[in-house]
């Protein structure tokens, strides 16, 4: 028997049973909920009930704008609260999770009753109150940070963190844990950023297009990621950024109707709320900085100058002294005195990364160096040093500056040198929000260390040098030198002198390690004369020959001026695991993930699930429908309807798909710095280039669904099955295969163009077919708030999931990311065989010709 046809005016025909009654409820539940964001429905909507606020007006424009302007918040923010709260500039990461976290409740409480947008400057404003008085507290030392026991016995090095427990008159003072203080800013940040989230939800739900919508939130993203670039690129502070994005912000959030007389004075509140955001950002820039200090932003720190004693800070901690290397700067002089006290030849051809404010650029001037080419990532360290250095190294012709990243300097380079330098190179920062990777940590891999040998003369001269903090540090550094140089035991000086080097701490030491020819000719002077002496009067020094059993005897200084260096010898010297570019920890001492980074863990999931349950308590207390199941309908014998309108829970398979390109976005950032450099412009480039993958993805889905480039062209699933993800799936693992089996150290080998094309094609191979799945299940979606909040949310759990690398290297996160991606196919396909069972149930239920045959 055929089914009986029922054709509505504004409806294709259908079977009875399958009456477009979903439709029309979940087009009418995105006229509910919308407090101040809107005026009227775009066209094809049912609008709801007059005195419920309507859909905003220009949804997609809408929707970019909310995107630029989250992600815009979202790095100002990160770079912000890293430079100000204490040591955060270690775990800058978790403020990026908790911006997601925001974004995530704020869309899956697109409709609520609650209007969360207008919460967001006061959260904003309280996370930076806090961070702005704690940094006066901790500068004033009536209280320290406890880092993970850096000051004892740490299981992962954080320089600035180690000497923290006490006092100026060594009184004992409270000690705050770390991701404690973490803690408190993530959950204010959070709340911070469910307002612009809320907002991204009611501009996603009034589009029925949802690859139309995903465009439009694609190009907000890079939009506003491309004008950030340019903030920083001028040399802005985050009174700009705050006033460019806070600005958008106020804009978007703003009532769209008149206020009443009455509510008029409540109409200055969010812009005063603005202004008190841009007193903090610009009271913490300037606020804890000495009389007579200057401060300025880089694209790394925020950098602060002593002129009056040459100390320069980088996001509020020490950093690195200029000082006058013919007084006081032995340390700097001391490889090259004792290369040529030993008779191993002069500097000549220099090579120093990470010259940074330019002692080490002076030594090497001063003690007669035919060139030196200084590579330094910051520019604004550069500026300090040439503007203010006493020795004025940069304006000497002898040098070159190149900034850059030094290891991508060491790959490109075709040059030799007599002797390289790697100075006190320690970022003090992370490489990005997105991993535990510093600045710095591709140069003190052992892959590096092989680059820079073949970088070297033969009889040439490597020098690190540093305060390493621990012993144990200085033993992997120690089996990486001996691996790079066929076996050769590298020099190891204390300054001041040890016999023995333990494997516990090493605060206060100043350590050299000298490698190559030359090392071996001053440790055989070693050998033969027992001691070197130095004096800080580097005139009087290069007057004599410092090597001998006591100091030389001469009238210019006194006997207690000469200070002794010797070889310092490991004590329980135990096979550490090497620094290698897939595992570049040197800082961390076992291959594990520290208790300090478990403890912050367990608070993030723990905050996160607080913050749902607030804000959108859907996302916990209710059973997760199927991305394309609709919203379900209230039933007159309810006796709480709401309960049904708020009740959609997370979508697994969106879930883990955020997860897992989160995983996709860490691996590619990182597995990319190595090839092209870690600096800021590589960075943005690769973040950029991410979303216009992610936007061919879905402009491809959009092609393979036939889809219209109409906002309003419906592309709900029981209009549209579109084509099948099983293809895509296997796609996707065949990418991630490729990328377990290639491993990142693979590219280097190879010459530009080759280099760049194999390791796009790797990095973004995974990042297509993850974004044509992504965009193929989306497009289906009735709930997209919802289901956009849910992938959204997956990316903290990738965010957690990434110190996983701390264990199991970078490399390792392609094997995590395809059992994410995994996931998301088997609970999308048991989703997609409940929502075909419900239809087929449904449909027996309306039709009692095919209920009968059923029964039959």
């Amino acid at each position: 028997m055929t089914p009986i046809k029922i054709r509505r005016r504004d409806e294709t025909t259908r079977p009875a049973g399958l009456l477009p009654s979903g439709r029309r409820a979940a087009e009418a539940e995105m006229t509910r909920g919308v407090d101040q964001v809107g005026i009227k429905s775009p066209p094809g909507m049912i609008k709801g009930d007059a005195s419920q606020p309507q859909p905003p007006p220009r949804p997609r424009v809408r929707l970019a704008w909310a995107a630029g302007t989250l992600l815009g918040l979202e790095l100002a923010c990160i770079r912000w609260f890293g430079a100000t709260v204490p040591f955060l500039t270690f775990f800058t990461n978790l403020v990026l999770m908790a911006c997601v976290l925001g974004m995530s409740v704020g869309l899956m409480a697109a409709r609520g009753t609650r209007d969360w947008s207008r919460w967001s400057l006061p959260a904003l404003v309280a996370a930076m109150l806090l961070a702005v008085w704690s940094q006066g507290e901790f500068q004033a030392q009536r209280w320290s940070v406890e880092v993970g026991s850096n000051a004892s016995n740490p299981q992962h090095v954080y320089f600035g963190a180690e000497d923290q427990a006490k006092a100026g008159a060594g009184q004992s003072v409270p000690e705050i844990p770390i991701e404690l203080a973490a803690a408190v800013v993530f959950a204010l940040l959070a709340l911070a950023f469910a307002g612009p989230g809320r907002v991204m939800g009611l501009a996603f739900a009034a589009i029925p297009n949802r690859l139309a919508a995903y465009t439009a939130d694609l190009l907000g993203s890079l939009a506003g990621i491309l004008l950030f670039t340019l903030l920083s690129a001028l040399g802005t502070s985050p009174v700009v950024w705050f006033a460019v994005f806070g600005g958008a912000w106020l804009k978007l959030a703003q009532p769209s109707k008149p206020e009443s007389s009455l509510r008029s004075l409540r109409g200055w509140i969010q812009p005063a709320l603005l202004a008190a955001v841009l007193g903090l950002a610009a009271y913490g820039s300037h606020a804890q900085k000495q009389p007579g200090a200057l401060v300025a932003w880089s694209p790394y720190y925020r950098v602060e100058l002593h002129p009056d004693t040459g100390l320069i800070k980088t996001n509020n901690i020490g950093h690195q002294t200029m000082e006058n290397i013919q007084a006081a700067g032995q340390r700097y002089s001391l490889p090259y005195l004792l290369r040529r006290d030993a008779g191993a030849g002069g500097p000549g051809r220099v090579l120093i990364i990470g010259g940074g404010s330019g002692n080490d650029v002076a030594a090497a001037l001063e003690m007669g160096a035919q060139a030196v080419d200084v590579v330094e990532i910051d520019r604004v360290l550069l500026g300090v040093g040439r503007d203010h250095h006493p020795n004025r190294p940069y304006d000497d012709p002898r040098v070159r500056v190149v900034v850059d990243d030094g290891r991508g300097f060491l790959k490109r380079s075709q040059e030799r040198y007599d002797t390289i330098v790697f100075a006190l190179v320690d970022s003090l920062a992370l490489h990005s929000s997105y991993s535990n990777l510093r600045l710095e940590s591709y140069l003190f891999t052992l892959e590096s260390f092989r680059e820079a040998r073949q970088r070297l003369q033969p009889d040439g001269l490597l020098v690190m040098s540093n305060f390493f903090r621990q012993g144990w540090i200085i033993s992997r550094l120690d089996g990486m030198i001996r691996q790079t140089f066929d076996g050769q035991d590298p020099l190891i000086l204390s300054l001041p002198h040890q016999e023995e080097i333990p494997e516990g701490s090493q605060v206060g030491f100043f350590t050299i390690i000298l490698a190559g020819g030359a090392a071996q000719a001053i440790a055989e002077r070693f050998e033969r004369d027992g001691s070197f002496w130095s004096t800080p009067n580097l005139p009087i020094q290069k007057q004599l020959n410092g090597f001998g059993p006591t100091p030389p005897k001469t009238d210019q200084v006194g006997p207690g001026g000469w200070t002794r260096v010797a070889p310092s010898r490991l004590v329980g010297r135990t096979t550490q695991r090497a620094a290698t570019d897939d595992w570049p920890f040197l800082y961390l001492r076992d291959a594990s993930i520290p208790w300090l980074n478990l403890r912050g863990m367990a608070l993030v999931a723990l905050l996160s699930l607080g913050v749902a349950a607030l804000v959108a308590p859907q996302t916990l207390f209710g059973p997760a429908p199927t991305s394309s199941d609709p919203p379900p309908r209230s039933h007159p014998h309810q006796t709480n309807p709401a309960r049904s309108r708020f009740n959609p829970g997370l979508d697994g398979r969106m879930f883990f798909l955020g997860a897992g390109f989160m995983l996709l976005e860490t691996k590619g950032v990182v597995q990319l710095a190595l090839v092209f450099g870690s600096t800021w412009l590589v960075n943005s480039i690769v973040f950029a280039a991410v979303l216009v993958m992610v936007l061919a993805a879905n402009l491809l889905a959009m092609r393979l669904r036939g889809d219209s480039a109409s906002a309003h062209a419906d592309t709900s699933a029981d209009l549209k099955r579109g084509p099948a993800l099983g293809g895509w799936y296997v796609g996707l693992f065949a990418a991630l295969g490729l990328n377990l089996i290639i491993p990142t150290s693979a590219f280097l080998s190879l010459a530009d163009p080759w280099r760049t094309l194999a390791a796009c094609a790797v990095v973004f191979g995974p990042i297509l077919f993850a974004g044509v799945v992504f965009s193929l299940c989306f497009a289906r979606s009735t709930q997209p708030e919802t289901d956009f909040g849910s992938n959204v949310a997956g990316i903290v759990l990738g965010g957690l999931t990434e110190n996983a690398s701390l264990l199991i290297g970078f490399d390792g996160l392609i094997a995590l990311a395809a059992l994410f991606y995994a996931l998301s196919a088997f609970l999308g396909a048991r989703a997609d065989q409940r929502r075909r069972r419900a239809r087929l149930r449904a449909a027996a239920i309306h039709d009692p010709v095919l209920s009968s045959s059923r029964r039959q």
